[in-house]
């Protein structure tokens, strides 16, 4: 679908549904097998008999400290929505709460504050995802005005409003912004069936200086549990329910919908490129997991609780984040069932052949990783600050 108004595709975006992906390849045990699938590049990786070894180990202190925005962090941070490391060493931050994009020295001092809440930089409200524009420009999106904004640290200069329902998801060498639905299709049913779902829908690229979208692909949602509640119905997501995990660079996007070991790399127009198989992963649901995240029954509980649970899968998800590195590695980051950060993370190389485990700091959120750095959010009493560790390859 090509030149099509915005209105006309983002309908499209939100109403269609299909599935998508399929099972993972078999590799002999001990073995990285590579072979070409009708052009398409597939890397089958096997966990070794003793283990996935260490791939490189993280600095014991930090190697720079951005506390906040102001002379020596005196506005600290709110909620950091996003980092970026510039080519030429700033760094910039946005926090979600405050407005602002920060841009930082290496010894985190703050070199300039655009704080994009004001009038003239179209009073934005909540900023949720920050990513590099290329040379010193940073795009952020405003998710409650629904925007994309590019920002410098002179200011910013260009506002692109978008259509309700969707989202940003990041942003291509050619300006195009990548643009998922927020939400199921299941939740604009109203007579959806109770149980577990997991429905599709467009993705798209947007151009928004020519007012062009094309689509890229039909891709499924996050698990989601339609109960009935109360003479209407309600969705919720299931515990250990799988979701769709994403990352955007320059070249194009990777895909994984947890359900296997299985990532997905895209070009910018949804072409198929390559894809990484991870086997061997112990996916057993135990049922200690289980009773360490339900929560406790309380008096005069409902049984919502209990048909929630009821839609627990047999298997764990096989991961949860995805993260495209600025070296062109993939992350992967292991699956964990409470709130704090995941510690493990799989690194590997742009050819789909796995190097090895990264453990990081405990509460750690990595943001961002480099050739020899990981830069990411940490909270001090409760404070976030924006944190860069040293990497080294073992």
């Amino acid at each position: 679908m090509k030149g099509k108004s915005n209105a006309v595709l983002f309908a499209a975006i939100l109403l269609a549904a299909g599935g998508c992906g399929d099972g993972a390849s078999s590799g002999d045990p001990g073995t990285l097998q590579v072979r070409d699938s009708a052009g398409v590049r597939v890397v089958v990786n096997r966990v070794p008999d003793g283990g996935i070894p260490t791939f490189a180990t993280v600095s014991d202190a930090p190697t720079a400290v951005l506390e906040g925005t102001g002379p020596e962090g005196a506005s600290p941070f709110s909620e950091v929505a996003g980092t970026v490391t510039l080519p030429g060493g700033l760094v910039a931050v946005a926090d979600r709460r405050a407005r602002t994009v920060s841009f930082h020295d290496e010894d985190g001092s703050v070199a300039a504050v655009v704080d994009l809440g004001l009038p003239e930089h179209g009073a934005m409200t909540e900023l949720v995802r920050m990513g590099w524009a290329g040379g010193d420009t940073v795009w952020v999106v405003d998710a409650q005005r629904g925007q994309a904004a590019l920002v410098t640290p002179a200011g910013l200069y260009v506002r692109d409003p978008f259509p309700s329902g969707v989202t940003v998801a990041g942003r291509f060498r050619d300006g195009a912004y990548l643009m998922v639905p927020l939400w199921s299709t299941a939740l604009l049913e109203e007579d959806a069936p109770e149980g577990v779902r997991r429905d599709g829908a467009v993705w798209a690229r947007w151009w928004p200086d020519r007012d062009q979208v094309e689509e890229v692909g039909r891709f499924v949602h996050d698990e989601i549990m339609i109960l009935a509640n109360q003479g209407g119905v309600m969705a919720a997501p299931p515990p250990f329910g799988r979701r769709t995990s994403r990352s955007v660079d320059a070249d194009g996007f990777i895909v994984g919908d947890q359900t296997t070991f299985r990532i997905q790399r895209h070009s910018p127009d949804g072409g198929l490129v390559q894809v990484t198989v991870l086997e061997g992963v112990d996916l057993t649901l135990t049922e200690a997991l289980k009773a360490a995240v339900r929560p406790p029954r309380s008096e005069g509980d409902t049984s919502l609780v209990d048909r929630l649970w009821a839609g627990v899968p047999a298997t764990r998800p096989a991961f949860s984040r995805l993260l495209l590195a600025r070296d062109g590695r993939l992350w992967v980051a292991e699956h964990v069932a409470g709130e704090d950060p995941p510690r493990n993370w799989l690194v590997f190389a742009p050819d789909g052949s796995a190097l090895g485990l990264v453990e990081v700091p405990t509460g750690f959120q990595v943001l961002e990783a480099g050739p020899d750095y990981i830069l990411g959010v940490e909270a001090l009493l409760g404070t976030p600050r924006v944190v860069r560790y040293g990497l080294a390859a073992k």
